[in-house]
């Protein structure tokens, strides 16, 4: 019997031994943590690129050779070239008349190098790179009387399509 108990103590002694080096570390969790940014500076050439707003409405061509960013308030469009490095063209939006755009864009969206859907405030139209206004997309907060406010300015300001313009689509806040 006595030998028993001995067999039995014996996993819980070395079970309850424990190496110093075993003990919970309480330093910085964080102090190992490393990331990286990739900064990319391109030439405008002559030009003055209006960065006011960060390029939050961008867009990447298919073959990501080119990168489009839509200047929020002054309807300008500016396409650079990512292998050169540098400023290709700026599109010019009418902010008036039967091409206009919204007087703020909310929302940008690269169909192709030649097609773009731009929105904001009750205006949601698809224009081509020459600045002419293709269609207006007919969808209005008003035609959807069971949204509430708060998803009307989503549908209004984050309206998304795909390529052909034939499903939209919107994430409420």
């Amino acid at each position: 019997m006595r030998k028993l108990v001995t067999v039995l103590f014996l996993p819980l002694i070395f079970s309850c031994g424990g190496n110093s080096s075993d003990k919970a570390e309480s330093g910085n969790i964080l102090e190992n943590l490393t990331f990286t940014v990739d900064t990319v500076v391109m030439d405008p050439g002559d030009q003055v690129v209006n960065l006011q707003f960060v390029p939050s409405l961008f867009g990447l061509s298919s073959d990501q050779q080119r990168y489009y960013f839509m200047h929020r308030n002054s309807g300008e469009l500016t396409v650079f070239d990512l292998e050169g490095k540098k400023l290709i063209k700026k599109i010019q939006f009418e902010k008036e008349g039967p091409n206009s755009i919204p007087g703020f864009v909310s929302n940008f969206q690269l169909f192709d190098d030649n097609h773009f859907l731009l929105t904001g405030f009750r205006i949601i139209s698809t224009y081509d790179s020459a600045g002419k206004k293709l269609t207006d997309i007919p969808f209005d907060k008003e035609k959807f009387p069971d949204l509430t406010d708060v998803e009307g300015y989503s549908l209004q300001t984050g309206l998304k399509a795909n390529e052909r313009q034939e499903l939209f689509f919107f994430a409420p806040l």
